[in-house]
């Protein structure tokens, strides 16, 4: 009886020769080697030189584009560029305080012999409007609010009201009353203004070579805005700002 041999490969193998898959046995396991090499060793290898590519490109893209930046700053009057600095940094309140705001309407007050009678700070004055300034859908500034009541000459009216037009930083006046009475003026006036903190990364960061350029539009404000009178009374102060503060010269206590 004839025993038989598992280790010997019978001589057909699914209607093939064995002989002939033997001949291709060595190429196949090179190829099944070569394949799992690439998929495990080389073509994570790929990818990630790829990506450094991707990099590199994007670095020298930003480089080129800090340089374009650069050239272009370089190129405008720098005493200019300073004074443009100047003005917009006059434009808004140095603090988050408006108390501040206080201060620089006591100023324009005095100067034509108007009174503060009273006052009120508080960000529910703004019934219902946004207390923030939108760039790019970030809020990069804070409105702050006051309303104050101010008494005066009459013949001052127009003269009081164009300072506080033109005047940084920038004031608006969100409404008006006025009441006369002789040769006196009572004002009712809700002013804000806006405080616009130092970090701006996540706008500045952004900015392209045409959004450093200055349209006419630009230009213009720019321009108007160096005209404007800054006032004095924009540095700090220790008072703490609170949600709603009343005066009264007749009756202070």
């Amino acid at each position: 009886m004839k025993k038989n041999n598992f280790l010997v490969m019978p001589e057909k193998i699914f209607g093939i020769s064995s002989g002939l898959i033997k001949l291709f046995l060595p190429p196949l396991g090179l190829v099944i080697f070569f394949l799992t090499s690439f998929g495990l060793l080389i073509l994570p290898k790929i990818e990630s030189a790829k990506s450094l590519k991707s990099s590199g490109d994007s670095i020298k893209s930003q480089i080129k584009s800090i340089d374009e930046k650069r050239s272009y700053l370089m190129s405008i009057n720098q005493e200019q560029l300073k004074q443009n600095v100047t003005y917009l940094s006059n434009a808004v309140l140095k603090e988050k305080n408006s108390y501040l705001l206080l201060g620089v309407m006591r100023d324009i007050t005095s100067k034509f012999g108007y009174t503060i009678t009273s006052f009120s700070l508080s960000i529910k004055d703004l019934k219902g409007e946004s207390d923030a300034l939108k760039v790019a859908d970030k809020d990069i500034a804070t409105r702050m609010p006051l309303i104050i009541e101010v008494t005066g000459p009459t013949d001052k009216f127009i003269d009081f009201i164009k300072a506080v037009e033109n005047n940084l930083p920038i004031l608006f006046i969100d409404g008006l009353e006025n009441s006369q009475k002789g040769l006196s003026t009572t004002l009712k006036m809700t002013i804000s203004s806006y405080y616009l903190p130092d970090t701006l990364g996540s706008v500045s960061e952004n900015l392209t070579l045409n959004d450093l350029k200055l349209t006419k539009e630009e230009s213009d404000l720019l321009q108007k805005i160096g005209q404007f009178e800054s006032g004095s009374s924009m540095e700090g102060n220790d008072e703490k700002e609170g949600v709603f503060v009343e005066y009264d010269r007749d009756k202070p206590f």
